[in-house]
């Protein structure tokens, strides 16, 4: 059995509860395959495309790797050893405490804090493949690439767990630092530099896939793809740690949605006090990622989803209006993008 060991270290809290949302975090299995299928969807489909036919071949496709309802996964997650300390969740920061919101207690409802792994929680994740027969042996190697790069994208562009589109969750590898062509641990000590190793990232990334086609999406697509035409990807800058980034990103997007009129912001996900859209839930195409420098601070990492962002009935034409201020948000910072076309 072919098995790669990642050695993990947290960024930014970790929220992960269990059967109860307000018991003790834990680090579960399940919840990592979850985060890695919403990554391996979006790269199957900058490769695949969203068109007729598309979403069924895709659906095959991710369930050659993480399986389905009737097919076990050849890919197997594992945890093991001793898990790492929580604590609960305690305010501290207006920004921050914007971006977390949802982990706070509610005092007026008697609820407590949700509990969190906090930074420096360190703990490794298995990926492991099962026993096949030496004849598939190619194929079997091809899976584990493709789980690869899905975890490369989560642990590079997302993170797991609640809050995860607003930096929480955060993860860093300190071993592996590269699995074959994918360099987990970046050495970038500036914007300019991370992005070209990002770039450098997503195209290998892509090379993966390259086998599949090369469809291009829909404008908008149809779900959240990895292709330089439906998604965008920024280093926004530097900062000293990872507390006076999220401070000062979460009050940069309070204010860009205070000043986005209601009907506007939709691109910053659903719900929304006060705001009817049709639908109850819709998250955000925006995600937040911190990532950590070698001397201790900290860059924050933005993509943005060019996404339908509705459901689509017939006659509708399915639109990205709204994401003008996410892009206004993005380009106060003066951001560097990065390139992977």
């Amino acid at each position: 059995m072919a098995t790669l060991t990642f050695s993990m270290e947290t960024v930014t809290p970790l929220f992960m509860a269990g059967a109860d949302p307000r018991g003790q975090a834990e680090l579960r299995p399940t919840s990592f395959r979850g985060a890695l299928r919403y990554w391996l969807r979006a790269a199957l489909g900058g490769a695949i495309g969203d068109g007729h036919g598309a979403l069924a071949r895709l659906h095959r496709e991710e369930a050659e790797v993480f399986g389905s309802t009737d097919r076990a996964s050849p890919i197997v997650l594992r945890i093991p050893g001793e898990p790492p300390r929580t604590e609960l969740y305690r305010p501290s920061r207006s920004g921050m405490d914007y971006l977390y919101w949802s982990m706070a207690g509610e005092k007026g409802k008697g609820t407590p804090p949700h509990s969190l792994v906090p930074v420096g929680g360190r703990f490794d994740l298995e990926l492991s493949l099962r026993p096949v027969p030496k004849v598939d042996a190619a194929a079997a190697e091809l899976t584990l690439r493709r789980a690869v790069a899905a975890l490369w994208l989560l642990l590079q562009l997302g993170g797991v767990g609640a809050r995860s589109h607003r930096t929480a969750g955060g993860l860093s590898v300190a071993q592996p630092e590269r699995v074959g062509d994918l360099l987990f641990s970046l050495k970038g000590s500036d914007p300019s530099q991370l992005a070209q190793e990002l770039g450098n990232g997503l195209r290998t990334v892509r090379s993966i896939f390259a086998e599949l086609g090369a469809e291009a999406p829909s404008k908008p697509a149809r779900f959240d793809i990895l292709h330089p035409e439906s998604c965008r990807v920024w280093v926004l800058g530097s900062w000293p740690s990872w507390e006076k980034a999220a401070d000062e990103l979460g009050a940069a997007l309070r204010e860009a949605r205070r000043r986005t009129p209601a009907d506007q912001r939709l691109a910053f996900g659903l719900p929304m006090k006060g705001v009817d859209m049709g639908v109850s839930r819709r998250a955000s195409p925006l995600w937040l990622k911190l990532s950590r420098r070698r001397d201790g601070g900290c860059f924050a990492v933005a993509t943005l989803f060019y996404s339908t962002l509705l459901p689509v009935t017939e006659g509708q034409v399915p639109a990205t209006r709204g994401l003008s201020p996410v892009e206004s948000f993005i380009q106060q910072f003066k951001p560097v993008e990065v390139r992977y076309a």
